[in-house]
């Protein structure tokens, strides 16, 4: 096992932990701090959530094969998981890009219609309205996710010339 490999039992295991502490830091704020009604039901709420997926991922945990790895990096993994990855992140930014791109755009039309005083943009869709305007700001998102996704296209159809032409074995 490489440097960039992890067993995915060992992963979950310290989700699990990392829940359990989170559960624990919510249970113990009410304590500490003297929140009001809402307060101390949030924090009560939230540490029963953290705990509940704090079991669920130890169970999940206990049914996962000791052989089953996940890569930190892509390029370190098999071709077949790579394909599988970039297969999926072609999706993620299909649905992704365009919301992100409708949320800028639902931002920067709150100002121009008087329902809020400005904005709140990522800093560099900012340099985009201030000096390009309205439209460029909102398709730069969308411009990314087509970058994006041509950019995993790319490299999935390499991926599959590379599976296709190596003998099965």
């Amino acid at each position: 096992m490489g440097f960039h490999e992890t067993p995915l039992r060992r992963l979950r295991l310290v989700r699990a932990g990392g829940l359990c502490v989170l559960a624990i830091a919510f249970f113990v704020i009410p304590f500490v701090v003297e929140p009001d009604t809402f307060g101390r039901i949030f924090c009560y709420a939230a540490a029963g959530v953290c705990a509940l997926a704090a079991l669920f991922n130890v169970w999940w945990s206990r049914r996962t094969p000791p052989e089953r790895i996940i890569f930190a990096l892509p390029a370190a993994a098999p071709p077949s998981v790579q394909l599988r990855f970039y297969r999926q992140m072609v999706w993620m930014s299909v649905v992704a890009f365009p919301a992100l791109t409708a949320a800028v755009a639902y931002e920067l039309h709150e100002p121009g219609s008087g329902a809020k005083d400005r904005a709140r943009l990522w800093t560099p869709l900012v340099r985009v309205y201030e000096h390009l305007g309205f439209w460029p700001a909102v398709l730069a998102p969308l411009l990314l996710g087509v970058v994006c996704c041509t950019v995993f296209l790319v490299k999935i159809r390499k991926l599959a010339k590379g599976l296709a032409a190596s003998p099965p074995g």
